[in-house]
């Protein structure tokens, strides 16, 4: 949330109206468990409407319907999404989390998954998903596709793409590595470009 503020500022036409949404969790918002708050008191009063995210709770930006979700992680107020969008599918982003068995029913049928997997296969750590965990996920979601993103460095240095192409054979999944800058297109197909111009575009059919 390190530039919460300033997207505020900017959606506020600087300040001079007061418009827009803020959803964040309690953690952002007001500070809790030790964590935050990220927001100031300042900000939060400039928007038209601030949603607090907690598991099961439900707002709407335009056409965009979103859900919290549960996650479990060193800020206990931590959340996941859904988001529910007209007419191509639905969206589900896990957030930073450790594993938990109902992990996978919570995204099941989503059109496109977003994981964070920091850590690749045959490492654990505490709070936080790796390959192995992200396998399981995929196994019981069965998501259209998948995106892993929130790298650590022992993800890096093991190859994000190869760990990508791994949970693709062992889950049937189409599964892209995140660079920054991709952007997953949804359509008819879902299309994945990366941010240059040699980069060669994934149509994924889900």
């Amino acid at each position: 949330y390190g530039d919460a503020e300033v997207f505020i500022e900017a959606m506020t036409h600087g300040t001079t109206s007061k418009r827009g949404l803020l959803a964040a969790t309690r953690s952002v918002l007001w500070g809790s468990d030790g964590v935050g708050p990220s927001v100031s008191a300042y900000h939060r009063g400039l928007v038209g409407e601030v949603v607090e995210m907690r598991p099961g709770v439900e707002f709407s930006v335009n056409d965009l319907a979103f859900t919290a979700t549960e996650s479990r992680h060193s800020d206990p107020a931590t959340v996941g999404l859904l988001m529910k969008t007209p007419g191509q599918g639905t969206v589900g982003y896990t957030s930073d989390t450790a594993y938990f068995p109902e992990l996978g029913a919570i995204y099941r049928g989503v059109r496109l998954l977003i994981l964070c997997t920091m850590w690749p296969r045959a490492q654990h750590l505490e709070k936080h998903l790796s390959t192995d965990e992200a396998e399981k996920i995929l196994l019981d979601a069965r998501p259209g596709c998948a995106v892993i993103t929130h790298f650590g460095m022992r993800m890096l240095n093991a190859g994000p793409e190869k760990e990508a192409a791994y949970l693709e054979e062992a889950t049937g999944v189409p599964v892209v590595a995140a660079v920054d800058g991709l952007k997953a297109t949804l359509a008819d197909i879902v299309l994945f470009q990366g941010p240059r111009k040699s980069d060669k575009p994934r149509a994924v059919e889900a």
